[in-house]
């Protein structure tokens, strides 16, 4: 509900009180219709989880629109990957444009420590290390992805221009070995595996680092 500002006296002083804004039946209808797509991108009622998606890929974005009533910053877009298969996404308004290429990663992801992908325009990132043995660690950057406006949200969309690498790939390039991505689930099981958990002692036992993604 809008709000406005109005000037009272009370007790012979002036006092400023927010007050529903009057609307007329136009404007009441509209709010609840805004209310109510709201709702349904936060319950996701009837709609499936995307599956299968690339860890990171080109996608192309076919469709925008602005969210209502979600503090006026996110926007839903429709993104087409590899075999014209399209999904939606919650982004930051105004970070994407319809007919654009742009990078599609996963919230699996486990990205490298670059620069780029600190791009809060984005998302917010969060560092995290893996031990694989006495003196080995990596680092690896794991993205925010926005659950909260929409619950399905698959992962975050970097502007393609960013990425040198990846000027003249194809619409559905899969792009996570180009970038040193890797999947959060794998290096997780890969601490669990006893070669990555051996304790490193020279010239008795190396550790080996995962392999790189292909």
């Amino acid at each position: 509900m809008k709000m406005t500002t109005i000037v009272v006296e009370e007790d012979g002083k002036k006092k400023y009180k927010r007050v529903p804004l009057e609307q007329t039946p136009e404007e009441a209808a509209a709010d609840e219709a805004a209310i109510a797509f709201l709702d349904e991108l936060r319950s996701c009622s009837g709609e499936e989880y995307p599956k299968g998606l690339p860890l990171a890929c080109v996608v192309k974005v076919v469709d925008y629109q602005d969210i209502p009533k979600a503090k006026e910053a996110y926007a839903l877009v429709r993104v087409e990957g590899l075999d014209k298969r399209t999904w939606r996404m919650c982004v930051n308004r105004k970070s994407v444009k319809v007919g654009k290429n742009a990078l599609f990663v996963s919230e699996r992801a486990a990205l490298p420590v670059d620069e780029r992908f600190r791009n809060l325009a984005v998302c917010k990132v969060k560092e995290k290390k893996y031990k694989f043995g006495f003196g080995v660690t990596i680092t690896r950057l794991l993205p925010h992805v926005k659950r909260n406006v929409y619950h399905n949200n698959p992962g975050v969309l970097y502007p393609v221009a960013d990425f040198s690498e990846l000027k003249g790939k194809r619409l559905g390039t899969i792009v996570a070995s180009l970038l040193r991505i890797d999947d959060q689930d794998e290096l997780l099981m890969l601490l669990q595996q006893p070669r990555y958990r051996d304790v490193f002692q020279p010239g008795v036992i190396k550790v080996k680092l995962p392999p790189p993604r292909r």
